[in-house]
């Protein structure tokens, strides 16, 4: 063979083995490429070939929050089963009904969350009864609480403040003008209650002593309580934001400057620290132990009355359940519209007796009411924001700072 046929053979060979191994990669990249791509196990379709319809994975939904609910009970009975309607009735000379102490506590147009929201929280019961009316100086009511409480919690917080007292009892009965009232408040197998009556029939004749209507009625509230102790604690609920454990952690002086249209020459403060001992009201123990605070003051340090902070924020963690409850109960309530809260949130303004601005704010299942105080309370200067705007403005920084 010639030299230049050797030559051409290997041009040949060569040729021939590029081209070879072109295929075999071009063949292997198909192959890969059909592997990763098709079905695990392809089905054969109505023509008698394999279908190569891609089946992705189900996505797994988001779940929605669990509604909050009120709290059970921690009591086998009720507020009839305390106080018989035949009883109350002996204390008055107009007709008692029951109510809701939460309605009867918005109908009177009262600017902050219901005590009796608190209370329930924790599975203990409210229960007001009434003559109908608008609450004012003439108008009949008693109310009923009942906390179960430890009895450390009761030296706690019992009337006294430093003062411990075991088993305690407080009776205060007055008579002044006709109002005749009586106050009083024990503490027996693990729970704490106060009874208070307005304007009853019956008038007391001593600070200390209970007119026998009024004993009749304890009487048997003691012996309720003795025969059946309260029960387990209600269980926690999960809402889907939890609330900073400090109420001050949920918004900034400079975020309610702003909010407002505070001057910047005006001291700002959030001040949540409340009385920092007794005496109390069950009303506020249950807050207490509820929320770890009280209610958080926005605005200047207040100054002994010349001027003051410019409202307040209240909160109830998982507390949607009592929003929801609320919602109907002022006539000048109405939900305001913005934008900018998250889906789920919700925000409602209504005013008090008093004309003060008030709005109810859902976040995450979480109740925070924003409370503003009359011109006349908030001293000098003002903000330049109008009060539905700046309503808004400090729901949205409450939003940012919860949320961030």
């Amino acid at each position: 063979m010639s030299g230049r046929t050797f030559a051409l053979h290997d041009e040949f060979m060569t040729t021939s083995r590029l081209r070879v191994a072109a295929v075999l990669i071009a063949a292997s990249a198909t192959l890969l490429a059909l592997t990763s791509c098709a079905p695990a196990a392809g089905h054969v379709s109505a023509g008698g070939g394999t279908s190569t319809t891609k089946h992705h994975p189900t996505p797994t939904p988001t779940p929605t929050p669990a509604a909050m609910v009120q709290p059970a009970s921690r009591y086998s009975f009720g507020c009839s089963d305390l106080v018989s309607d035949s009883a109350v009735a002996s204390l008055y000379s107009v007709p008692m009904s029951p109510v809701d102490t939460a309605r009867f506590v918005r109908l009177d147009l009262d600017s902050q969350i219901p005590s009796a929201d608190y209370v329930e929280d924790l599975g203990g019961l409210d229960c007001t009864w009434y003559d109908g009316a608008k609450t004012n100086d003439n108008s009949h009511d008693m109310n009923l609480e009942v906390l179960p409480v430890t009895l450390a919690e009761w030296n706690k917080f019992a009337l006294g403040g430093e003062t411990t007292i075991h088993n305690g009892i407080e009776t205060d009965c007055t008579s002044d003008q006709g109002f005749n009232s009586c106050d009083y408040e024990a503490y027996v197998n693990g729970s704490r209650f106060y009874i208070e009556t307005t304007n009853m029939k019956p008038a007391p004749t001593n600070l200390s002593v209970l007119p026998p209507a009024v004993k009749a009625i304890v009487t048997a509230i003691t012996a309720k309580l003795t025969s059946t102790p309260a029960g387990p604690v209600p269980a926690p609920q999960h809402p889907s934001l939890a609330l900073p454990v400090s109420g001050a952690a949920m918004i900034t002086a400079a975020q309610v400057r702003t909010a407002m249209g505070i001057p910047a020459n005006v001291k700002m403060t959030i001040d949540c620290t409340g009385e920092p001992d007794g005496p109390w009201e069950i009303d506020n123990e249950a807050q207490q132990e509820v929320d770890g605070s009280s209610d958080c003051v926005f605005g200047p340090p207040y100054d002994g009355g010349i001027s003051g902070s410019y409202g307040l924020y209240e909160f109830l963690p998982a507390g949607e359940w009592a929003a929801k409850q609320l919602l109907g109960y002022t006539p000048s309530e109405t939900q305001v519209a913005d934008p900018t809260l998250p889906a789920g949130d919700s925000l409602y303004q209504w005013t008090d007796s008093d004309g003060q601005l008030n709005g109810d704010l859902i976040i995450g299942g979480n109740l925070i009411e924003i409370n503003f105080y009359t011109p006349q309370d908030s001293g000098e200067p003002k903000g330049s924001v109008p009060l539905p705007t700046a309503l808004i403005n400090l729901a949205n920084a409450l939003e940012t700072t919860i949320r961030a």
